[in-house]
């Protein structure tokens, strides 16, 4: 069955004889997926597992004495601070390829990571150990030549107390994030060298009395054994819709493909970091474009206001899951594209003004200020470099592919002519779902200023579709990992809402009759009638025992289960959590 069979064995149950109008179909497809949401916490054996991955990082410890960072100085003097030095800015004190130093990651995976900094404390003149959370990593070229790595953070560092440095550091992941729609857990696994070795869960009080939880310099480095649940992570999302209309120069910005014109919604979010480079979503961003990973060298992001290039970075910025993204903003107005009615009249594309998340954390600091001695240029070095980007989500509403061979007819010098205006052989029809896809990943700077252009050349995909993300579970290993290892998490998943009618549930078949009960409950209750809304409360008990005898376990109802305690355990030939064969490294 799926989401129309659902709504209309609803409507057929309570004797609903009217036309359905769209308000009552919304309403019962909102009490549908309230009782899906339900079913799933409730009897989370009723639904299909998943497994997801995370791979651990490995501690980033200087090994060289040179390899030490600084507060990173201003290449501007900025008439607005006293002085040049950036609190939010750390410096590596070598060049870029320096023999033994570190390579940092530019390519946002060490965004979101831990700083450790060695400082003096000038009370006690003892070294004493200072954390704080990395924004971003990019690379940064020097006038002179060369380039320096450099780091922004979350909180300012005082170095009017503790000094500018040099500081040894220490970069490290103390825990890791399971994706936000796991609903259970069913196991974890390690995977090393073609094989796999279970993790066992501890309680995060034992964890702490067993100092697991502690700073990576005294506690032990290995293979990791042990998992015990840390925190709950969220982002704030949008709180406003983005703004989406025709650009108002179609000669300048036009509708280029392969996209077929169509009517369009937009909603966003804001993400932060990057999850594993292995672990990528399928779909081609760009078509004439790869799947190579983008890398921060400070330079503008791709903007839509002075580079009319391909869409190379916001395409390659999206394949990876970010380490952190925020729930959804509302969805924008509807936009019309026309198709070309001629070779000689174009279509403009669609501008997206989006809100600018990078001047609201202070990180966009860059211009001019009237000062005794003049006109003055202020530039602060942690500006384009909050980590946080903007996720871009499309939903096609209508498709035109009327002229649509005329797209690819533009005169040379034409933005996107190197394209070749990228008409697709053979493309007549496409799926039009009801649920948004993710588009692009873009981030905020002075260049862009905020404004994304969709001209159709970058394709949606159509595998990630938009999630309701409210936050993420926190985990923690331990030993801490001595390298990367993959780790297979064998979960439930909360399963994505049903919107299109020919929806099915990620449930057995069984089971949707569950779906139904469940759902009555909700809609009888709306329509004040609370004895039939506690009649299929008892239906829905009864079917819920039944189906639990069922899916409850594989094994045979013949079979004989042992039945004990939840905290008990047999410790007769296993492995236990404390079992140390592992070193500590410093």
């Amino acid at each position: 069955m799926n989401l129309k069979d659902i709504r209309n064995a609803l409507f057929s149950q309570t004797d609903w004889a009217p036309t359905q109008s769209p308000e009552a179909v919304a309403r019962v497809n909102q009490f549908i997926n309230r009782a899906y949401n339900d079913i799933c916490l409730e009897a989370p054996f009723l639904f299909f597992e998943s497994q997801v991955k995370f791979a651990t990082q490995v501690d980033a410890v200087p090994t060289i004495p040179a390899d030490t960072i600084s507060v990173s100085v201003l290449d501007v003097t900025a008439p607005m601070e006293t002085d040049a030095e950036n609190p939010w800015v750390f410096e590596q004190n070598v060049d870029v390829g320096t023999a033994g130093a570190l390579v940092w990651a530019t390519d946002r995976s060490w965004d979101g990571r831990m700083l450790e900094i060695q400082a003096t404390d000038p009370t006690t003149n003892k070294t004493v150990i200072y954390r704080n959370t990395i924004r971003a990593v990019w690379k940064k070229a020097l006038e002179g030549g060369g380039a320096r790595y450099r780091l922004s953070v979350v909180t300012p560092w005082p170095y009017q107390k503790l000094g500018k440095g040099p500081f040894k550091y220490r970069i490290y992941s103390d825990k890791y994030y399971l994706p936000d729609d796991v609903v259970q857990v069913k196991s974890m696994r390690l995977c090393y060298e073609s094989r796999n070795w279970p993790l066992d869960v501890l309680g995060q009080e034992e964890a702490e009395e067993y100092s697991f939880a502690d700073s990576p310099r005294v506690v032990s480095h290995g293979l990791p054994r042990t998992v015990f649940r840390r925190e709950h992570k969220q982002i704030q999302g949008p709180a406003v819709a983005p703004d989406a209309a025709l650009a108002e120069n179609s000669q300048l910005f036009r509708w280029i493909g392969p996209e077929p014109a169509g009517t369009f919604e937009y909603v966003i979010t804001y993400c932060w970091g990057k999850r594993d480079i292995q672990f990528r979503n399928p779909t081609m961003g760009y078509h004439l474009g790869y799947a190579d990973s983008w890398e921060n060298d400070q330079e503008p992001f791709e903007g839509s206001l002075t580079d009319l290039g391909r869409p190379i970075k916001s395409s390659q910025n999206r394949f990876r899951e970010p380490l952190w993204e925020s729930a959804p903003s509302p969805v924008s107005a509807q936009v019309v594209v026309a198709p070309p009615p001629d070779q000689a009249v174009a279509t403009a594309s669609v501008k997206i003004v989006l809100p600018n998340i990078e001047y609201m954390q202070g990180f966009l600091s860059t211009g001019t200020q009237l000062t005794n001695t003049g006109l003055q240029t202020f530039l602060r070095q942690n500006f384009r470099e909050s980590g946080w980007h903007v996720r871009i989500y499309r939903r096609r509403v209508a498709a035109n592919f009327t002229n649509y061979d005329l797209m690819k007819t533009l005169p040379p010098t034409a933005p996107g002519r190197e394209d070749g205006g990228a008409e697709i052989t053979g493309l007549q029809k496409l799926d039009l779902p009801t649920a948004f896809f993710l588009l692009a990943e873009v981030r905020i700077d002075d260049n862009n200023k905020g404004v994304f252009f969709d001209d159709g050349r970058i394709i949606p995909d159509y595998h990630r579709r938009l999630r309701d993300t409210h936050g993420y579970q926190t985990i923690k290993l331990y030993p801490y990992p001595d390298q990367r290892y993959e780790v297979d998490v064998r979960c439930v998943r909360r399963p994505p809402k049903l919107v299109d009618d020919q929806d099915a549930p990620l449930i057995h078949a069984e089971a949707v009759g569950l779906i139904v009960q469940r759902a009555l409950m909700f809609l009888y209750e709306n329509m004040g009638n609370p004895q039939m809304s506690q009649l299929a409360k008892g239906r829905y008990d009864e079917k819920l025992f039944t189906l639990s005898k069922r899916y409850g376990d594989l094994r045979p109802p013949q079979v004989p289960v042992l039945r004990r305690f939840s905290r008990a355990k047999t410790f007769y030939g296993q492995r236990g959590h404390l079992k140390r064969w592992w070193t500590v490294k410093s």
